[in-house]
């Protein structure tokens, strides 16, 4: 069988983690088709120039009994070197942004977070307003890069005084190119 002599890249510079990995892994077991037409690409000594995260989760869903396909792979066994160096950066690159009012218009019916759209990885940089108020809550005013227009109004209240304390040290700082899903995160790890 073809996957058992297919080698992960030693090399290879993209990694995810235990997440992700749940997550490609649900989305392989619910839709194996789309590996017919984003195939595991592998060189002439087996080694995979792209899909080595696929291979993984293949790896692990044949040991649950998934029937792995051969048009699950392509050889690119005639590639030159150059070309097998250049896929494997290329193939890892994701080219483009999210249309926020696109997805929210024509394709929220699908579970997009659960698929991995992130629609919370805008900067503070783009924070336009940050309102504090005596009684320890925090509300942002957010424009998104991808969609200017788009004003998007979090808010965060504060149970105490320390954790009040931290977030608006935050702000006075200016951590203006950590996302807002790391603010989001800080606040989850202080509280």
């Amino acid at each position: 069988m073809l996957i058992d002599n297919l080698k992960p890249n030693p090399k290879n510079p993209r990694r995810i983690g235990k997440k992700e990995f749940a997550g490609l892994k649900k989305k392989i077991r619910n839709f194996p088709e789309m590996l017919e037409k984003r195939p595991i690409v592998y060189d002439s000594d087996f080694v995979v120039l792209g899909g080595n995260q696929r291979l993984r989760v293949l790896k692990e869903l044949v040991k649950e009994g998934f029937e792995v396909k051969d048009s699950y792979f392509q050889s690119a066994k005639d590639w030159t070197k150059k070309q097998k160096r250049d896929f494997v950066i290329l193939d890892n690159i994701a080219d483009g942004d999210w249309d926020y009012d696109m997805l929210a218009n024509e394709w929220s019916d699908l579970p997009l977070e659960e698929w991995g759209v992130d629609k919370v990885g805008w900067s503070l940089d783009k924070v336009e307003d940050v309102e504090v108020d005596e009684e320890r809550l925090f509300v942002l005013t957010v424009e998104a890069p991808e969609a200017p227009k788009l004003k998007e109004r979090m808010a965060f209240y504060c149970e105490n005084i320390e954790d009040y304390k931290k977030i608006k040290d935050f702000f006075v700082e200016g951590r203006s190119m950590l996302s807002v899903k790391k603010l989001l995160r800080l606040i989850n790890e202080s509280f």
